[in-house]
Order: structure tokens, then C-alpha cells, then sequence
């Protein structure tokens, strides 16, 4: 599946972020997403979700597709297929009483056999190394584990997109780099991934890289 943006132009009311970004992105590749504060990253994260305008009201202008279908014209389980977001707080994608619980949700909701769901729950649980917290309450565990369930969480649906905006800033250096490997071996099989960090350890998973300043509608 590819992504393609073309001439994408955003603006909250009288306030405008952006003009005339357009870039695309093959299967197994990586975007780096940086810019100032204020810059449109986490904005450019949501439209590429599916977020707006569909349920964040905004003047877009521009196209975002995904294999050639217009975002737009996507319904929710083709845009689920397609793309799934992490965002900065896990606080605001945890809500279920166990582990296991928020990483059956979406696969449930796509309709998946049981069976296939408990086989990706086992798978991802050990490649987290969440196993032990497969019953426990999101609430008790530390910032940086409730963000690997959360990520967890998302890739249990297998997504052609993952976006990750500063999704791995609560983690220490360990889990940071359990999380590249396993965004490395996304990459290898397909995975595209768009990612806003500042550090170059997360940079160098990617091969291009997207500076909103040179589109900032401030210039």
C-alpha cells in the first residue's frame, strides 16, 4: 500500500499551519516529521489518521490517498486496515481494565476470530515482554509500560501505516530500543511508519524526512 499527499494545505479557522506539503511513501519505508513547536506536526499526524476533518473540524485543503483511494472517501474499517495513530499520552488511548483487554479492543471490533486474536495477543505480549501484565489494570503500571501497550495495542491490528506522534518520549532507553527493533522488523515486512522525534537514534530508522517549517504559512 502506498501513501500519497498531494499540495495539503490546513488551517484552524483564521489561524493557518501549513501549505503545500506533498510527499509519499512506500511500503517499508519511514518519514521523519520534524518543525518548531506550533508547526502543524501533531495536525499533519491526525489528517494522515483520518482524524480530520472527519471528526476534528478544520479547513483542509489538498488530498491525502492510500493506494490511490482518497482518504475521504475511505470508510473506518478501510482507513483502520490502512493506518493506526499512537499519540504522546497513553492516557488518552488506555481505557479498558486489563492488558489483555486493550489489546483484544480493536481486533474485536474489526470482527477478527477469537482464535486469531488470543494468537496475536500471545504474539504480542512476548514481544513486548508485557506477558506479565497480561491481567493487570493499565492504571498500575508505570508511564512507559502503559505506552508500550498502547503501541502494542495498535500494531495488534496490522496496519499497512503506523504513526507514532512523540509516542516513544515517555520511554527510557531500554524500551526505546525494544520499540525500534520492532519498528525495524516492521519496516522489513512491509510496514510504512511516520514518526515525529527529535532524536537521531529515532531518525536513522528513517529514510526521508519531512522539515514543516519550509511549509509553514509564518514564512
Amino acid at each position: 500500500m502506498r501513501l500519497q499527499v498531494s499540495d495539503l494545505t490546513f488551517s484552524y479557522g483564521d489561524r493557518s499551519l501549513f501549505e503545500g506539503v506533498s510527499f509519499s511513501l512506500e511500503p517499508g519505508q519511514a518519514l521523519s516529521i520534524d518543525g518548531p513547536s506550533g508547526s502543524g506536526k501533531s495536525t499533519l499526524c491526525l489528517i494522515l489518521a483520518g482524524l480530520i476533518p472527519r471528526l476534528i473540524a478544520g479547513d483542509l485543503r489538498g488530498e491525502v490517498s492510500y493506494d490511490d483511494i482518497p482518504l475521504a472517501q475511505m470508510s473506518l474499517t478501510q482507513i483502520a486496515a490502512a493506518v493506526a495513530m499512537v499519540f504522546q499520552t497513553p492516557d488518552q488511548q488506555l481505557f479498558l481494565s486489563t492488558v489483555e483487554d486493550e489489546l483484544a479492543f480493536a481486533c474485536e471490533n474489526l470482527c477478527l476470530p477469537a482464535e486469531e486474536i488470543g494468537s496475536r495477543i500471545d504474539e504480542i505480549l512476548d514481544i513486548f515482554s508485557l506477558e506479565p501484565y497480561r491481567m493487570a489494570h493499565p492504571d498500575t503500571l508505570s508511564g512507559g509500560q502503559r505506552q508500550l501497550v498502547t503501541i502494542a495495542s495498535i500494531l495488534m491490528m496490522r496496519p499497512h501505516f503506523v504513526i507514532l506522534d512523540e509516542a516513544l518520549s515517555q520511554l527510557d532507553e531500554n524500551h526505546t530500543q525494544r520499540v525500534l527493533n520492532v519498528l525495524e522488523r516492521l519496516k522489513q515486512t512491509g510496514t510504512g511508519l511516520i514518526i515525529v522525534d527529535h532524536r537521531e537514534t529515532v531518525h536513522a530508522l528513517c529514510e526521508t524526512h519531512l522539515d514543516l517549517e519550509q511549509y509553514s504559512c509564518r514564512l
